[in-house]
């Protein structure tokens, strides 16, 4: 298993999950900490099996770390102040608009998605239903794994730090069919095509009446104002447009 430079230390990790983690991979050269319950690690591995991805989601199940496996290589990467921020405020933008409007949706975080028989496996920055949402609603009270998530309609994936794994091809192989993709300069928009990639799109599938633009504009205002004065001047921007596309 090839190991990367790169690392990344995981907090509250309790001695029972480390003991996991260290019997799956038994080659891989990791630090922990009793006294901090603190694992360092490589943040890129690869000849990484599938029952070594499970029993690393299995140890820490509930751990948001960004991690991306596919077809033997599984990388980590850490949340960030600006990561974060970032997508809360794209949420903000979505979760209002479609308030706004009148759109059903369900967001789903950063719920894990796999499938084995694919050997893929991620966990984006946020989710949502929106098409597919009455399915959802019937399967909101059953206990869902991983696998038995369906596609989300609409995923947002945030890379500022600039991945080793391209996310993407894991969306596409899970078969998702809308990706908002910031990387710390640009928005875009991605559709899924009949070939299972991406392409770039004008406007979006789950919100015809948003551009790339629109996101981009009120974004770059993130650490000027709060979110509530910018959500409001982003829906004001939106409504206006919204107006004037329905208007004859």
């Amino acid at each position: 298993m090839a190991a990367f430079s790169k690392r990344i230390q995981i907090v509250m990790v309790e001695p029972d999950q480390y003991a996991q983690i260290a019997a799956a991979f038994a080659d891989v050269e990791m630090k922990y900490s009793l006294e901090a319950e603190e694992l360092d690690l490589p943040a890129v591995m690869e000849n990484v099996t599938w029952t070594q991805y499970e029993a690393f989601l299995d140890a820490l199940p509930d751990r948001y770390l960004r991690q991306a496996y596919y077809r033997g290589t599984l990388e980590l990467r850490e949340k960030t102040m600006r990561q974060q921020r970032t997508k809360c405020v794209i949420n903000s933008f979505i979760c209002s608009a479609a308030c706004e409007f009148g759109i059903h949706f369900r967001g789903f975080g950063s719920t894990t998605l796999t499938r084995k028989p694919l050997q893929c496996g991620v966990e984006p920055d946020e989710s949502y239903f929106i098409a597919d949402e009455p399915t959802l609603r019937r399967l909101w009270n059953t206990d869902l794994g991983p696998e038995d998530v369906p596609a989300p309609d609409l995923v947002v994936e945030t890379d500022m730090d600039r991945a080793y794994l391209d996310r993407l091809i894991v969306f596409a192989a899970i078969g998702v069919p809308e990706v908002w993709k910031y990387d710390g300069t640009e928005v875009a928009f991605h559709r899924l095509t009949g070939e299972k990639n991406y392409e770039p799109i004008d406007a979006s599938l789950s919100f015809p009446f948003l551009r790339p633009e629109d996101i981009h504009e009120f974004l770059e205002q993130r650490w000027e104002t709060d979110g509530g004065t910018l959500t409001k001047a982003f829906l004001k921007h939106v409504k206006h447009r919204y107006e004037r596309r329905t208007s004859p």
